[in-house]
């Protein structure tokens, strides 16, 4: 695995994929690593076109002569044939499952120490107003219809976790309760967090909160706690 952690922080914003920027292999290659721990495979070239870190598609073929040619002198070519594979997908999809599942079900076991396991509903499914989505997890306040509903979820580094965050919030601005994304990343800070969501080009919708795992455990959870004193 190559270091691509210094190259990046050079550029909060890397030059992406303006034609007048400069190509190396060398950059390329950091932007290569960055799409492959940010998604577990090396980037298709529709893939390209949609990654901040890396040229377009267009660019790859009128400098490079294509993403199958780059992809041979950067010595890509064997993962990438077998990422196209059938058997290749299935075991990285499963892979990436099975982690979900692990982290919901080590979340949930938590929650239930916190908060008594009757108000905590799993994969608990929201009706409102002809919207419909199935919840990590939905947790009832006692004596009233409100209630919170929780996701949890895995990124890589924070720009991951933004790109995580505006695929979510799609599916939960509709959401008519108070709803939070815990971040189980605990090398991502609720510092860091913040920074970048108030520094995105759009709010987030009022009824969506971004936590680091930490600050939700230690200071939102607590208040939660509280409703069933």
């Amino acid at each position: 695995m190559r270091d691509y952690q210094e190259f990046l922080k050079k550029q909060d914003k890397f030059i992406g994929h303006n034609p007048n920027s400069v190509w190396t292999i060398s950059n390329l290659e950091a932007g290569f690593e960055k799409f492959y721990d940010d998604n577990g495979h090396y980037p298709s070239a529709p893939e390209l076109d949609k990654f901040e870190y890396l040229p377009s598609s267009r660019q790859i073929q009128r400098v490079f002569g294509g993403l199958q040619k780059l992809r041979k002198d950067m010595k890509l070519e064997h993962e990438a044939s077998d990422h196209n594979s059938g058997k290749i997908r299935s075991k990285m999809a499963g892979e990436a499952w099975a982690r979900a599942v692990d982290y919901e079900e080590e979340y949930y076991k938590y929650l239930i120490q916190q908060i008594p396991e009757l108000y905590v509903h799993e994969h608990k499914v929201i009706r409102h107003d002809g919207y419909k989505t199935d919840t990590d997890f939905f947790i009832y306040f006692p004596n009233s219809n409100d209630g919170i509903v929780i996701d949890v979820f895995y990124a890589m580094d924070i720009l991951s976790l933004i790109k995580q965050v505006r695929i979510k919030e799609k599916k939960y601005a509709p959401m008519p309760y108070k709803t939070f994304f815990i971040s189980i990343n605990k090398k991502i800070s609720q510092e860091e967090i913040d920074d970048k969501i108030l520094n995105r080009n759009s709010t987030l919708p009022k009824n969506i909160h971004v936590c680091s795992i930490h600050y939700f455990n230690s200071e939102v959870l607590p208040t939660i706690k509280s409703r069933f004193s």
